[in-house]
């Protein structure tokens, strides 16, 4: 049995040994034909190159030196360059260009983020002006977290009261309605670039909506009384609600990086209401309450106009680490202003709660982490055969 060990550990090593040396005979070529190229010898150094691209397990970087040079040798080729004789047949410009364009294709399949340095061949630093390489489509999964921020539209019940200017009726804050911070939101979006920097974006997503509601009134124990005792009525909870958001959005990008992108974005969310109940539920003189269900008193569908920004970071090779902040606001009542006083769950509300529905909007503030898997198509932007 050690024998076996020592024998396929001695192969393992010789394996990973060659396939070093290989990879350091590549690269020394590479450096061969660059040197080549530089003493003037373009043909040459073409042909050391097409026999390196027939190798197997070159990295991404020994492609992408191969390309580059490549690349270059054709513009060369295709130029009136003094120093490189070549026949009539060689100085095909339609060959040479089209050839120039296959290689630097190749190039930007290799590395999408790839961009000719400055200092380099004038010439091939223009013919790289020609072609985009960027993500046609994106596939964005992401998840975070949001908090409703309660509009309120009127006031019905005691909850109205906030607004008389007597110590009776007092309320001990502006609005009884407060802000949950640890609600959940999941989805997907796919964008699309349709022009430039712009991106059409699609996408799906379940959010949790979720806000609190916490009143206290001041009452008369017995209001025939010399001196009526007041006591402290308190009625709290908080409503949960579950909605599946389908979403429609334009894109832009800005910033001339290609590893970091900012964006903006703005567009329009169309809401269905999964499930909405109450929980968590306090009133004096009561134990035990609960109202497990109350969509029949909210309405099933909305919609909301959103906006927001952020950026995608690229950490990943070509594909993105993305984070960014959203505001929707939604457009419609949450009332069912009709099921108020009329439905079975109403009832409970009004008689067991002591609480008459307001009538409510909500808008919300979400902050999302997400990957962005990108999907590229480089391509020539100019068509025209230079020459």
């Amino acid at each position: 049995m050690k024998k076996y060990l020592i024998a396929i550990t001695t192969g393992v090593l010789l394996l990973l040994t060659n396939s070093g040396f290989a990879q350091d005979k590549i690269t020394e070529d590479l450096n061969n034909a660059s040197i080549i190229f530089e003493e003037g010898q373009v043909k040459e150094s073409l042909r050391l190159l097409k026999e390196i691209e027939k190798r197997e397990n070159l990295s991404k970087a020994q492609k992408e030196n191969l390309y580059r040079q490549m690349t270059i040798c054709y513009i060369i080729l295709n130029s009136d360059n003094i120093y490189v004789e070549t026949t009539k047949e060689e100085k095909d410009s339609t060959s040479n260009v089209t050839m120039a364009k296959e290689s630097y294709l190749k190039l930007l399949r290799t590395n999408n983020i790839y961009e000719a340095d400055s200092m380099d061949i004038i010439d091939y630093v223009r013919f790289t002006k020609k072609f985009t390489s960027k993500p046609v489509i994106i596939l964005n999964p992401k998840f975070g977290l949001n908090t409703s921020l309660v509009d309120v539209l009127q006031y019905y019940g005691t909850s109205n009261l906030n607004i008389a200017d007597t110590a009776y009726y007092a309320l001990s804050m502006r609005t009884p309605f407060g802000s949950v911070y640890t609600n959940h939101t999941s989805g997907v979006d796919v964008d699309w670039n349709i022009y430039n920097k712009f991106f059409l974006s699609v996408g799906g997503s379940y959010t949790q909506r979720s806000f609190r509601y916490n009143e206290n009134l001041w009452y008369a124990d017995d209001q025939s009384a010399i001196e009526p005792v007041n006591s402290l009525f308190k009625l709290s909870f908080v409503e949960r609600q579950q909605w599946f958001d389908v979403n429609v959005k334009l894109k832009y990008d800005f910033g001339k990086s290609k590893t970091f992108l900012p964006y903006i974005y703005g567009g329009y969310s169309y809401h269905t209401l999964l499930k909405a109940e109450m929980d968590q539920i306090e009133r004096s003189f009561a134990e035990n309450l609960s109202v497990n269900d109350i969509r029949e008193i909210r309405f099933s569908s909305n919609y909301s106009l959103i906006g927001g920004g952020g950026f995608k970071w690229r950490v990943f090779g070509k594909h993105y680490f993305t984070m960014n902040m959203e505001y929707g606001r939604m457009m419609g009542s949450l009332n069912d202003v009709e099921a108020r006083y009329t439905s079975t769950v109403a009832n409970t509300l009004n008689y067991d709660l002591g609480y008459v529905d307001n009538n409510i909007r909500l808008n919300n503030i979400a902050l999302m982490v997400g990957f962005a898997y990108a999907f590229y198509n480089p391509k020539m932007i100019n068509n025209s055969n230079d020459k």
